[in-house]
């Protein structure tokens, strides 16, 4: 049998690059290799050096991608994004089991019942010192009467209103950023969710004014205006006392909100920044009352409406022959009201000297500067759009009470009639706010006088 030759395989293993010095001596053809009996081992331990050092170059190379990704993950915000989202899906758990223990809580009444609320509280929650609702993991809540839930305690009056930003300065008034005061402030004319309940007949009956020996019970009826001297009404059982009268006038239908429906509630009327009180008036006008043209009648409504006792009433034994009229129908001292009575003459001074640019001297009775307070944001809490009483007699021979005419936008004097009656209710300075919307007034169209655009104001709750 013929020896069978094998053939070469050419260029199997090791082909190098073309011009390359050491080629044929890294090949199975080269003579060199087969005849060098350490060949192989000399070429294993310089793939194993190459090899060697790919692998440093590599983990150098990879040492730095890994210092790169670390820093930009750092610098990024990648481990505290990922911190943040952890801490978000808490404060959410957090939230969601306070808010079902605050619906379980809510009463017949529509309002959450604390006591109930304290003994339910979720697993892991616990009352803290300023009245929140503090979870295992630290989140803090608060909860409102009507269950709302926010990360802010309630604020008294004194930490959220700022009397310097209030003043009216008529030019600056009429700048375009007067018609929202939508912040996170309190400002004057602000809606407060404050409620003096609804009237009941017996409340109707009761209110009882005027000559002792004549006395002249409330009309109870809201469509007829009161007709006898001294006399209220305009308002029947079942109304709000948040409400409005009938208006005096069919000429005056009240400002209105942005639904067409007539102004109502309650609105911020003053702050007093020494006590911390916040003075509250009636967006409408709750009640009428019927001033008679006699002697001394002026001195008679001042004392019935207000309580007080003119100088310029002497020989007039007030208080022994007439009764006034108790506000106290308005207190709701859950709500932490302390009083309530009509608006005087005396209170409307005050309050143009404070907020706007009148003097010191200010005196509203035919004075064009009551009208600097049109075109203002606190255009409609002064001018309602409906009539109503300063509870101040004129003087003299004081036929005449005090009073707000939007037909003529000033204050003059009237008698021998039924106009409405605003009231103040005066609030403790303990009272909490918390902000929970907003509100518009409509500018009145067909008054060429008015601003020509609308009024959004805060609406706030009491804790």
């Amino acid at each position: 049998m013929k020896d069978r030759k094998l053939k070469p395989i050419a260029n199997a293993v090791g082909v190098a690059p073309l011009g390359d010095p050491h080629f044929g001596e890294n090949t199975l053809e080269s003579s060199k290799a087969c005849s060098n009996p350490n060949s192989k081992h000399q070429t294993l331990t310089s793939n194993v050096a190459i090899t060697l050092i790919a692998l440093v170059i590599t983990i150098i190379v990879m040492l730095i991608l890994v210092g790169v990704t670390v820093n930009i993950a750092i610098n990024g915000g990648l481990f505290s994004t990922a911190k943040q989202a952890v801490t978000d899906t808490q404060y959410h758990a957090d939230r969601e089991m306070l808010l079902s223990a605050v619906i379980g809580a809510i009463g017949s009444n529509a309002e959450v019942d604390f006591t109930e609320l304290d003994k339910n509280l979720p697993n892991g929650f616990t009352k803290a010192e300023d009245g929140g609702y503090m979870s295992k993991a630290g989140n803090t809540f608060y909860v409102d009467k009507n269950g709302n839930i926010t990360d802010e305690p309630p604020k008294t009056a004194a930490q959220l209103f700022d009397v310097a930003s209030e003043k009216i300065e008529t030019v600056k008034s009429k700048q375009d950023t007067d018609y929202f005061t939508t912040d996170g402030k309190l400002h004057i004319g602000d809606f407060i969710n404050y409620t003096a309940g609804d009237w009941k007949a017996e409340e109707i009956s009761a209110i009882r004014t005027g000559e002792i020996d004549s006395l002249q019970t409330a009309n109870g009826k809201n469509d007829k205006l009161p007709t006898q001297s001294y006399q209220f009404g305009g308002f029947a059982a079942g109304d709000s006392r948040d409400g409005n009268a009938k208006p005096c006038s069919d000429t005056y239908k009240y400002a209105k909100f942005s639904d067409d429906k007539d102004i109502s509630g309650w609105r911020l009327f003053d702050v007093d920044e020494e006590e911390g009180t916040i003075t509250l008036i009636s967006a409408g006008c709750p009640e009428d009352y019927y001033h008679d043209e006699m002697y001394h009648c002026g001195y008679i409504s001042e004392y019935i409406l207000s309580g007080n006792i003119n100088d310029g009433s002497s020989g007039l034994d007030l208080e022994n022959s007439y009764t006034k009229r108790r506000w106290n129908n308005y207190v709701n001292t859950a709500q932490h009201a302390e009083s309530a009575n009509a608006i005087t003459k005396r209170d409307l001074d005050d309050w143009y000297k404070k907020y706007m640019e009148v003097g010191d001297n200010f005196d509203s009775y035919l004075n064009n500067k009551f009208q600097n307070v049109y075109e203002t944001r606190y255009e409609n809490l002064i001018d309602n759009y409906s009539e109503y009483w300063l509870a101040t007699g004129t003087g003299g021979a004081c036929y005449d009470v005090f009073d707000v005419i939007p037909s003529s936008r000033q204050v003059y004097s009237y008698c021998d009639g039924a106009l409405g009656i605003r009231v103040l209710v005066t609030l403790s300075s303990d009272v909490q706010l918390s902000k929970s919307g907003e509100k518009t007034v409509k500018n009145i169209e067909d008054d060429e006088n008015r601003s020509e655009k609308p009024y959004t104001y805060n609406v706030w709750d009491i804790q």
